[in-house]
């Protein structure tokens, strides 16, 4: 069962506080082919484990296949794969403040072999892979990894994902409508993941997702804060 913490707030648009140490939330949920994961988030510290904070993770026990998330310190953005081969491929940028809002997103172009990292619609880096993305895990961690001890400390307000490569301009009329707290999302062609400010269920400790593909994720321990 979820945990039920104190709720911050009953109405209007929420956040998910993570602790950085053991809270997070869960859904079943596989990405394969090409792929756009936005997110906004605001890092309060340094991870008190010592390791990387995730943010959005796909890993289970079967392996992991991409994650976007910070270095430990918390001031560096970065998105990365496991490829065929199984191993780990990344971009980074940094170095980001504690206490500010960015919209960080990723880009996995499967036909052209390559990533690429955007912070706040600008990108950042380009990665030309050797090997495409393995396809092993069926689970993502919204704030954390599957086994735990890699927690995000700080606040996540949205989490995005799309089944296709979406263009810089596109990236761009998200990370506006983000960073401007919008409650419809301007890009929705290939939008398979949506949780926002406005679908939470704080009460069941639910983050419904409004893309129609009812990949709703459960939170344990993380906490809905009112903005």
């Amino acid at each position: 069962m979820p945990s039920r913490r104190p709720l911050l707030g009953a109405i209007g648009k929420h956040v998910v506080f993570c602790d950085g140490i053991d809270d997070y939330g869960r859904l079943p949920f596989s990405l394969s082919g090409s792929f756009t994961v936005i997110s906004m988030f605001k890092c309060h510290g340094n991870a008190l484990h010592g390791y990387e904070q995730y943010i959005a993770f796909e890993h289970d026990s079967g392996g992991a296949d991409w994650n976007i998330g910070l270095t430990n310190e918390g001031t560096y953005f970065r998105f990365a794969i496991w490829d065929t081969t199984g191993t780990f491929r990344a971009i980074t940028y940094g170095k980001l403040k504690y206490g500010t809002y960015y919209v960080g997103a990723g880009v996995y172009d499967e036909e052209n072999l390559e990533l690429r990292g955007y912070i706040n619609g600008s990108l950042f880096n380009t990665y030309s892979l050797p090997n495409p993305m393995h396809d092993v895990a069926n689970t993502l961690n919204i704030g954390n990894n599957y086994g735990g001890g890699r927690g995000f400390y700080g606040e996540i307000a949205y989490v995005l994902a799309y089944e296709e490569v979406l263009s810089d301009s596109d990236i761009q009329k998200v990370t506006k409508a983000l960073k401007n707290w919008e409650q419809n999302i301007p890009v929705t062609d290939g939008l398979i993941l949506g949780l926002t400010p406005y679908s939470l269920d704080c009460e069941n400790g639910i983050w419904n997702d409004i893309s129609g593909n009812n990949n709703n994720a459960t939170l344990y321990g993380a906490r809905c804060l009112w903005i």
